[in-house]
């Protein structure tokens, strides 16, 4: 399994290279030589060592090296909109690899935990509103990218040939022109109601990035 490399660089200390695998959460360096426990974040790892960081570099060389350690959605672009839009549904590994499993709580946190502890590669449902904003969130502040729900005309309006790429079979959320979020389907045209911090066996998020 490819390993990626993340380099940390120590007070006093020449720089190092820690090589990380993502997908079997092995985290190994000069430091750190163990499997992650569970609930405990690769990302979550490296930013304890920010404190060792030289101080007039850290914050630019910690974003760049998370940056590294996370997998990004493959998005498609969306011609005339200026956007691009996620092809498959968010993960389990993605929404892990940004958000900690210990700092969830809420209704049903269990089943969402569970998932992110033991991730498939699969869609990650039992989402609420909450986590996919953290998650929003985090990869701005972790990577630099923003990400932000669909609005509901842009989904109106996708090109035929964009929509035919779009892979996924749960609801998702978009924004409506009143600045609410509503449930709503690839196939199915009706709407579903999003009640704030629920979360529900079919509900994913599905983003774009732009504008």
């Amino acid at each position: 399994m490819a390993m990626q490399r993340v380099n940390l660089v120590f007070c006093g200390l020449k720089t190092r290279v820690v090589p990380v695998r993502i997908e079997g959460g092995m985290f190994t360096s000069g430091i750190i030589d163990r499997e992650l426990k569970p609930g405990e974040s690769l990302l979550g790892v490296i930013e304890k060592f920010k404190g060792n960081l030289m101080p007039a570099k850290a914050d630019r060389i910690l974003r760049a090296q998370i940056a590294l350690a996370i997998e990004h959605p493959e998005t498609i672009e969306v011609p005339g909109m200026k956007i691009r839009v996620m092809r498959y549904e968010l993960t389990d590994r993605q929404f892990g690899q940004v958000v900690p499993a210990g700092e969830i709580t809420g209704q049903d946190a269990d089943k969402l935990i569970k998932r992110i502890n033991q991730p498939t590669g699969a869609a990650l449902t039992y989402l609420s509103d909450k986590d996919q904003a953290r998650y929003i969130e985090d990869m701005e502040r972790k990577t630099g990218v923003k990400y932000r729900p669909l609005t509901e005309e842009e989904l109106d309006n996708l090109p035929i040939e964009v929509k035919n790429q779009l892979i996924g079979e749960n609801y998702f959320r978009v924004m409506t022109k009143t600045g609410n979020l509503v449930l709503r389907h690839l196939l199915l045209g009706n709407r579903g109601i999003s009640y704030p911090g629920s979360r529900d066996y079919n509900v994913v998020a599905r983003l774009v990035v732009g504008r």
